[in-house]
């Protein structure tokens, strides 16, 4: 699981109810990263909230909507790989258009 903090709650879909919304400022633990190779976006599972199966097909959260730490960087990035290779898919994290932002050291 890779910590990270939720920096966008805009733009709900209405078909997700508030309970299973992500709240800007709130950590949270990513589980799993999911490719969509018909759009180009990155999604994640969280430990912490699940979007019922009714929503579909909003399945999953937008990776952009989360920074994660620098030093968990190098986690996340194996996280990454073993995600993708689950979802027999290809990913360059570099190639990514939808990627979690990276915090800014204080």
């Amino acid at each position: 699981m890779i910590k990270a903090l939720c920096i966008d709650d805009a733009n709900r879909p209405g078909d997700i109810p508030l309970s299973a919304w992500v709240k800007k400022g709130t950590w949270y633990h990513i589980t799993h990263i999911i490719f969509n190779e018909i759009n180009q976006v990155q999604g994640c599972e969280l430990y912490e909230l699940e979007i019922p199966k009714e929503c579909y097909p909003y399945t999953n959260y937008r990776l952009s909507r989360f920074a994660i730490d620098p030093k968990d960087l190098e986690a996340f990035l194996e996280l990454l790989k073993l995600s993708t290779e689950l979802n027999d898919v290809n990913v360059d994290f570099e190639k990514l258009t939808d990627k979690p932002a990276i915090l800014e050291k204080a």
